[in-house]
């Protein structure tokens, strides 16, 4: 979904849909306080997500919490924006009643992000990590960081404390594809 007209199509539809992949620019046109429950939506894909953006993160977040059934999100990010964007960012990241609560991530038992791990996706992967009880999975294939970036990133994400004991966070590096996203 890319544009205004299909977003405006999506929201009738939303409740028989069970696979959706959704992009930068659709989440900034999109309005999810008319939509539905998305009572079958099981797997989405966010692509292109830019933290920067406070619409798209504002949105995504949103839309998250119509999704109680959702099993596995799949994240790419993007980071373009001034310093004004990135603390409109962590302003909304921080603000614990803009969050969702644990119980609408209940069924979330697989991550897959693609990341730079730039702070304010940091805070998201902090807040995905805390607030999904059900997870097992929760994959991170970086891009654009030399090596000691990386070990650093790992060892902060290990000790990040987990909603859910069984949590599993699995590290890729920019030449594996393991992650099942070939198509990134």
């Amino acid at each position: 979904m890319d544009d205004v007209v299909d977003s405006r199509w999506l929201a009738p539809h939303l409740k028989a849909i069970k696979t959706l992949w959704l992009c930068d620019s659709s989440l900034e046109c999109m309005n999810t306080s008319m939509f539905p429950t998305a009572i079958n939506l099981q797997v989405m894909m966010l692509y292109g997500l830019n933290f920067c953006c406070r619409k798209q993160l504002a949105v995504a977040m949103q839309f998250l919490k119509k999704c109680p059934n959702l099993c596995e999100l799949r994240i790419s990010t993007d980071e373009f924006g001034s310093e004004d964007d990135k603390e409109d960012a962590s302003r909304l990241l921080e603000d614990p009643d803009s969050c969702f609560g644990i119980h609408e991530l209940k069924m979330l038992n697989t991550i897959k992000i693609k990341s730079n791990c730039s702070a304010l996706q940091m805070l998201f992967i902090i807040m995905l990590l805390s607030k999904s009880p059900a997870l097992e999975r929760f994959i991170v294939k970086f891009w654009g960081m030399n090596a000691p970036e990386v070990r650093k990133i790992q060892r902060k994400l290990k000790c990040f404390p987990r909603a859910s004991s069984n949590a599993h966070i699995v590290f890729t590096d920019n030449d594996s594809d393991s992650m099942g996203m070939e198509y990134w």
